[in-house]
């Protein structure tokens, strides 16, 4: 499960055109996508969340580092439901055939592939921060995946590719930031 589930997060990283079209013709859906991607990248996400809450905290507090674990969770769930959510009304205001929320789960967890792979990393190793820089890479694989998942035509495709990018570089910011205050507050 887990294995398989990084096989793909990295095959989306480093060869996206023919991950991506394999992708487009699974024919399992949406049991494929949660049971052997979403789920599994989630859990490594809480745990690498959690192992480097523990290790990074100034106490070594299982406190702190579940703490944590809940807030990565919440950020990259919220992420992948607002981002979905706001990409499936933008494919909606394209053709009303394109609107499946299903899909848009979809799209948005494979393109946020490169962003998983920062949260677990950043997690355990708090030092290499600066990573999130090429997390502008995440434009590529939305382009790739318009093409090959979505299917786009030619003069459809610039627009989406912009606010598809957008949604899956900023709404995880926002909700981090959002969550910071909240945090900080409480």
């Amino acid at each position: 499960m887990f294995r398989g589930a990084i096989r793909l997060l990295l095959a989306i990283i480093f060869s996206p055109k023919e991950t991506w079209k394999e992708l487009s013709i699974t024919k399992d859906g949406d049991k494929f996508f949660e049971r052997n991607y979403l789920f599994p990248i989630f859990i490594l996400i809480a745990l690498a969340s959690l192992i480097g809450g523990y290790l990074h905290a100034d106490q070594h507090l299982l406190q702190n580092a579940v703490k944590n674990m809940i807030i990565s969770v919440i950020e990259i769930s919220a992420s992948l439901i607002i981002s979905s959510y706001l990409l499936n009304e933008y494919l909606g205001s394209i053709s009303l055939k394109m609107k499946d929320i299903s899909k848009s789960r979809q799209f948005m967890a494979y393109a946020s592939a490169l962003n998983y792979v920062l949260y677990i990393l950043v997690a355990l190793l708090d030092d290499l921060f600066f990573l999130w820089m090429f997390s502008i890479y995440a434009a590529y694989l939305v382009y790739i995946g318009s093409l090959e998942f979505i299917k786009l035509s030619e003069e459809k495709r610039s627009q989406f590719v912009v606010i598809a990018s957008l949604l899956v570089l900023f709404v995880p910011f926002i909700i981090k930031n959002v969550l910071g205050h909240i945090i900080i507050k409480a």
